[in-house]
This record gives C-alpha cells, sequence and structure tokens, in this order.
C-alpha cells in the first residue's frame, strides 16, 4: 500500500488478511498521512550508480483530494555494479 490509497473498502480488505476486521475512514487517513514521511524519505534517496535501468507505467485508480481517479504509476528498478535491485515507484495524477 502507497500512501495515497484507494477506498477504505480496499484497504479493509488487504487489512482483514492481517487479521484487523475493520476500519474507519479517518483511520485510513491517519495511516496515510503518517507513511508519507516515510514514503518520501525512500523515494528521495539517492540511488548511487546505476548499471541497468528498467523502467514501467500502468494505470491505477487512486484517491485525490476525495475523487477516485485514473492515474499513471511508473515504476522503475535500477540494477547496480553489485548486481543488487533498487526500486521506486512514482504516481502522477
Amino acid at each position: 500500500m502507497l500512501s495515497n490509497f484507494g477506498s477504505t473498502r480496499d484497504v479493509e480488505a488487504v487489512m482483514r488478511e492481517f487479521g484487523i476486521e475493520s476500519l474507519s475512514s479517518s483511520q485510513v487517513s491517519r495511516a496515510g498521512k503518517l507513511l508519507d514521511e516515510d514514503l518520501a524519505a525512500w523515494r528521495d534517496r539517492p540511488l548511487g550508480q546505476i548499471k541497468y535501468l528498467i523502467l514501467d507505467a500502468r494505470y491505477e485508480k487512486m484517491r485525490h483530494g476525495g475523487i477516485v481517479r485514473d492515474v499513471a504509476v511508473l515504476s522503475a528498478i535500477g540494477i547496480g555494479p553489485d548486481e543488487m535491485r533498487s526500486a521506486s515507484a512514482s504516481a502522477d495524477s
């Protein structure tokens, strides 16, 4: 789950797999806000040297300003000289 959660129902479906039966919309919003800072730090981290770069894009539904819209989700996988992978994703509304 990213900080731009879908509907409360979507989040409840995921959390049910972890044994949490119900969530209010305010709980979903609060969880999203708590994740925003961590996600921003992860997304803005330095990547270092990249030997190979794999790019992809797809459309997903995302809630923005209380309205669910289709947005492009861009993903990048970088493979460094040490063969380690680093992934990044960004949603563009």
